[in-house]
């Protein structure tokens, strides 16, 4: 899935905008075979940067947003070095942030540990710095200002932090300021104190049937994910109730509204409108947090808004060949 200058196909649709602002602009981030696009909310309109017409951008691993039009990515120089990048649209100017590989095009920014290649993760906190997680669990802390790069909880040795193992995580979601929650393959979620580094179970292991991903979290706590084997339902987890109930699904008679296809990623944006993008539809769905009532806001079948088409199973087949496996890395797609 590689080619000249993608080390990992991506795609991922971000919100930006503070609480009391308008619309929140769509960020969708493809591959070589897409681009950048912006999405209005409201609207539906679509615009499109092509990165074929940006050779210099390498991209792998996941992605966050910093801001309206300032994207984070995780990014592979041409020495096959990790740095974390700075892209802003709609230019795509890059700007390195983070790395410490004296010689290469990233130079030596900010101090720490280096970027892993297994990074899977990335979440952009609001508060000046960045969460990046690793497969074995590891969570990391980027300062957005310094670049320097802190590890805060580790359950692989040398241990950092106590309490239970993570065994292979799959995604990441803010509990509070304090707390992140990470998604793990064997069934359960898990809680990181993010001052202490110590791990708990946010829910009992076994409460999902399979791995829970594309994990976000709606104002007042609840949890909204969907699970590793379907790709037409969003699920809504309450901690302090588990299990999950269906949120929105024509399958469970959940919500009414257009059904899924073939969802890959959701997405809760600061003003706590819930996203989701169906690749199988080439659709953006906005869906009500509070009945699970779904619309398309831009694409699909009735061709919502204007603009470049969104990317479809067809334009990547990964996702045509295997819909609803939600894989987070080093191939997926992203929705913030």
């Amino acid at each position: 899935m590689s080619s000249s200058r993608l080390v990992s196909p991506l795609l991922a649709l971000f919100s930006a905008a503070s609480p009391d602002a308008g619309a929140s602009p769509i960020y969708l981030a493809g591959d070589s075979a897409a681009g950048f696009w912006t999405v209005d909310a409201d609207s539906g309109d679509r615009q499109l940067a092509d990165i074929d017409d940006y050779p210099h951008i390498i991209l792998s691993g996941d992605c966050a947003v910093e801001g309206p039009g300032s994207l984070l990515f995780e990014v592979t120089t041409a020495l096959q070095h990790r740095a974390l990048h700075r892209v802003a649209l709609p230019g795509l100017a890059t700007q390195p942030i983070s790395g410490n590989y004296p010689g290469d095009e990233s130079g030596v920014i900010g101090s720490g540990p280096s970027l892993d290649p297994a990074l899977l993760g990335l979440l952009a906190t609001g508060a000046g710095d960045l969460l990046a997680l690793h497969t074995s669990g590891e969570v990391m802390r980027i300062d957005l200002a310094s670049g320097d790069r802190t590890v805060v909880s580790r359950s692989a040795s040398p241990a950092l932090g106590v309490g239970v193992d993570i065994g292979a995580a799959l995604d990441l979601a803010l509990l509070s300021s304090a707390e992140l929650a990470v998604a793990d393959q064997f069934e359960t979620l898990v809680r990181v104190d993010l001052m202490s580094g110590d791990r708990s179970h946010l829910v009992p292991p076994g409460t999902f049937a399979e791995s829970p991903q594309r994990i976000d979290t709606l104002p007042g706590g609840r949890l909204v994910h969907c699970l590793a084997s379907g790709g037409a339902t969003i699920w809504v987890l309450d901690p302090a109730s588990p299990p999950s109930a269906p949120l929105s699904s024509a399958v469970y008679g959940a919500g009414g509204g257009p059904a899924f296809v073939a969802l890959v990623d959701l997405h809760v944006s600061e003003q706590g409108r819930l996203f989701a993008f169906d690749v199988g539809l080439a659709a953006v769905f906005e869906i009500d947090p509070a009945t699970g009532d779904r619309r398309i806001i831009s694409g699909g079948p009735e061709e919502i808004g204007s603009g470049p088409e969104l990317p479809t199973a067809l334009d990547h087949p990964l996702f045509a060949t295997r819909p609803g496996l939600w894989p987070r890395a080093p191939a997926g797609i992203h929705l913030r």
